[in-house]
């Protein structure tokens, strides 16, 4: 089915917006031409969809628990390992989870997410129920209640479980270096390289991914990334932070760093310099992680702001929108521009209080009052007119609620952590 949508503006890339224009598409898109006199209710705009290439949609739901102030190991001893632990045993929560999150992505624009989670069977369907492409990998990690290769097991289902499946992709997820033994991270490498797919890793979160391999190893950051492969396959690299003696390392066409400013900061994780890993010829893409919106476009303000405040560094909205739309590139999805021929990836925003002529209209659309009102992906519609196209309001009721029951039986200590206090979770 072919369809067209116009605008006001055009983004086709970040540095090249045109006025008054449409694209055509089915797939792929057919044509781009001039549109004439455009409509009263405010200001459109058309551009590509955007991606976050680190998420954890099944803890959408603890996603308020960061605002408590936590460092990022007692957060995830306190908050994120019981919840994941109870969700393990009931995989319908990780669905539920993931489509409530998967609406708010797409709400703001969201057409591509990569995930690293557990149930990741049952995110995928949530992936397909709504309509957006999917990046999926369990968490692989040893010790702490977690069995490195039954998680193994399951990773690799997932080649099985959506090999047919054109909008699901699936890597390998070594959790981080802390959790998982040198010679098991390697394994998984090779598994990966066996498979011929990627791998999805956090790496450089905290100084102490460095420092516990030095201490428990005798090895640095960089020798660990050297000793275990990294960069022979597609990778997809969370956070470097910390990166020490790994930072040269990671300047390889295969291998993009996952950026979630917002995550980090909650998290007193640190603030990674996002302006000098691009001019080292790192690959750098936007991400949520954990953060209590999912909306990129918040992530985009975020790392605006932090790299001014704490560096003095700034990022201009060109080249923080190509980070917000690097999951094409890193998945090898194409350009994530609007292109003839190019995926049909495209969001329609609108602001009805916003002036017709607008100085600098990608600007605008960061900082201003837009929203997505129309999403369509594989040219298919994804959401129209603001609402989900493939689901009813009362599926997402039944989202809300069964999640909603689910945390109401938890633990009472478990259960705190969805509360905000100064006491903490």
């Amino acid at each position: 089915m072919t369809h067209v949508v116009c605008g006001d503006y055009l983004i086709l890339s970040p540095r090249k917006v045109i006025r008054d224009a449409c694209v055509r598409f089915n797939e792929r898109i057919v044509e781009i031409f001039e549109r004439g006199e455009g409509g009263d209710e405010g200001v459109t705009i058309v551009s590509h969809g955007l991606s976050s290439l680190h998420t954890h949609l099944g803890l959408y739901p603890i996603r308020y628990s960061l605002l408590n102030g936590l460092e990022l190991d007692e957060w995830a001893r306190r908050c994120a390992w019981p919840w994941e632990r109870a969700v393990l045993e009931n995989p319908k929560v990780s669905y539920y989870s993931a489509i409530l999150a998967l609406r708010e992505l797409v709400m703001g624009g969201v057409t591509l997410v990569a995930d690293m989670h557990f149930n990741e069977d049952m995110i995928g369907r949530a992936f397909k129920d709504v309509g957006i492409r999917g990046d999926l990998s369990v968490a692989l990690l040893s010790g702490n209640g977690f069995n490195l290769y039954q998680l193994l097991e399951s990773n690799l289902d997932l080649l099985k479980v959506f090999k047919d499946e054109e909008l699901i992709s699936v890597r390998l997820g070594p959790c981080t270096p802390r959790l998982l033994k040198p010679g098991e991270f390697r394994f998984v490498v090779e598994l990966a390289m066996e498979y011929g797919i990627g791998i999805h890793t956090h790496l450089g979160e905290v100084p102490e991914d460095h420092y516990s391999l030095v201490r428990n190893y005798g090895i640095t950051l960089g020798e660990f990334v050297k000793s275990v492969g990294i960069a022979k396959v597609n990778a997809i690299v969370a956070h470097a932070i910390w990166l020490f003696d790994a930072y040269p390392l990671l300047a390889r066409e295969n291998i993009y760093v996952a950026h979630p400013p917002r995550a980090n900061a909650l998290l007193n994780d640190g603030v990674a310099n996002v302006l000098e890993m691009s001019s080292s010829g790192i690959n750098v893409g936007l991400a949520i992680d954990v953060a209590p919106t999912y909306r990129i476009i918040d992530d985009i303000r975020a790392s605006y702001c932090m790299q001014y405040a704490q560096l003095q560094e700034r990022v201009g909205v060109e080249d923080l929108w190509n980070m917000a739309t690097a999951g094409y590139r890193a998945l090898n999805l194409g350009s994530g521009e609007v292109r003839v021929g190019g995926r049909a990836d495209i969001v329609v925003w609108r602001c009805r209080s916003c002036a017709k002529d607008l100085i600098e209209p990608l600007a605008t659309l960061v900082w201003g009052a837009f929203e997505a009102v129309d999403v369509f992906v594989g040219g298919k519609p994804v959401l129209l007119n603001g609402r989900l196209a493939r689901l009813s309001s009362s599926d997402i009721d039944r989202a809300f609620n069964e999640v909603a029951q689910f945390i109401n039986d938890l633990s009472p200590g478990l259960r705190s952590c969805f509360r905000l206090s100064s006491r903490r979770c």
